[in-house]
C-alpha cells in the first residue's frame, strides 16, 4: 500500500497536485454515483410495495453520523497549506465557504437517497451496502468493482493531500527547506491612523 501511495505523496506542492486532487474528487463523485445507482435500481426491483422502516435513534447512530461528518470536514487541516500557495489568499474565506457547501450538498444527497430507499437498514458504508447481499439483492459485479476502484483512487489521492502539511513540516525540520516566511497581509495595513 505504501508503494502505491509513494508517487502521489511525492508531489512537491499542492498547486502542482491540483490535477490529482481533481481526479480524486471526480473519483469520489463517480464511486458514490455508481453505488447510489446500484442501490436505488436493485432495491426498488426487489422491494416493490414495501415502505421503509422508521429509524431507531440511538447514541451509536448519532455518534457515527457526527464521526462521518468530522471525517469529511476534517480535510480542513490542509487549508493553511492551500492558502500559503494561493495566488490571492484574500479569496480563501469564499473558497472555503463554497467548498464546505458543496461537501454538505454531496453528503445530503447521498444520505437522503440512501435513507429514502432503504431506511434505517442501510449500513454505515454505501459501498458495503451494494457489495453484499444483506439488503436482499446482488448488484452487478462490474458496477461494484468500478465503485470500489474509483473510491480507491479517491483514498489514495486524499491521503497524499492530507499528509502534505506533515511532509512540509518534516522537510522544513529535517532538510531545512521552506525557510522563507510567508505574509498574508502587510504590517503597514494594521498601523494606519
Amino acid at each position: 500500500m505504501g508503494l502505491v501511495l509513494l508517487p502521489v505523496c511525492l508531489i512537491p506542492t499542492l498547486k502542482e497536485g491540483a490535477g490529482a486532487a481533481a481526479a480524486g474528487c471526480i473519483g469520489t463523485l463517480l464511486a458514490d454515483g455508481i453505488a447510489l445507482y446500484l442501490l436505488v435500481t436493485n432495491v426498488n426491483k426487489v422491494n416493490d410495495g414495501l415502505s421503509t422502516p422508521t429509524p431507531d435513534l440511538s447514541f451509536k447512530g448519532v455518534a457515527t453520523v457526527f464521526g462521518n461528518l468530522a471525517l469529511a470536514y476534517g480535510a480542513g487541516i490542509v487549508i493553511p497549506a492551500i492558502q500559503r500557495e494561493h495566488s490571492d489568499p484574500t479569496r480563501m474565506p469564499r473558497i472555503i465557504l463554497v467548498t464546505m457547501t458543496v461537501i454538505s450538498l454531496c453528503f445530503l444527497t447521498v444520505s437522503l437517497t440512501g435513507v429514502s430507499v432503504v431506511g434505517c437498514q442501510i449500513p454505515g458504508n454505501l459501498l458495503f451496502a451494494v457489495s453484499g447481499t444483506k439488503l436482499g439483492f446482488t448488484a452487478s459485479r462490474g458496477g461494484v468493482v468500478l465503485a470500489f476502484l474509483f473510491m480507491q483512487l479517491h483514498i489514495t489521492i486524499a491521503f497524499a493531500v492530507i499528509m502534505f502539511p506533515a511532509f512540509y513540516i518534516a522537510e522544513r525540520l529535517f532538510f531545512g527547506f521552506h525557510k522563507a516566511q510567508f505574509e498574508i497581509a502587510s504590517e503597514a495595513a494594521y498601523h494606519k491612523c
